[in-house]
């Protein structure tokens, strides 16, 4: 269980191999998510597409296609529901982070 979530938040995102014994690293969850959505992307051409899964995953998945800072890792990390706009045009082309609270 997790006593300092500020402090795994800085760690887990500083080190993408970091994880308690029983937890997921984001390197792992990177390469367990990666595949499935580039299978998604390659299946749904010239599609829009909605992806559902909790604001770790999605910051992991956003990061592999375009690193960002620890601060907006804390946005994703900490707002529910989150929700982010990805686009791709064969490659990824960007993605904005919409607040539905703003």
């Amino acid at each position: 269980m997790i006593s300092d979530y500020p402090t795994f938040f800085k760690d887990y995102w500083n080190d993408f191999s970091y994880h308690y014994s029983d937890g997921e690293s984001l390197a792992q969850l990177q390469q367990r998510s990666i595949p499935f959505i580039n299978e998604i992307l390659d299946s749904c051409k010239n599609q829009r597409i909605v992806i559902s899964t909790h604001s770790i995953c999605i910051a992991a998945i956003v990061a592999h296609y375009k690193p960002f800072d620890f601060e907006d890792f804390m946005k994703i990390a900490t707002t529910e529901p989150f929700i982010v706009k990805m686009i791709f045009d064969r490659e990824f082309v960007e993605y904005e982070m919409i607040d539905l609270f703003a």
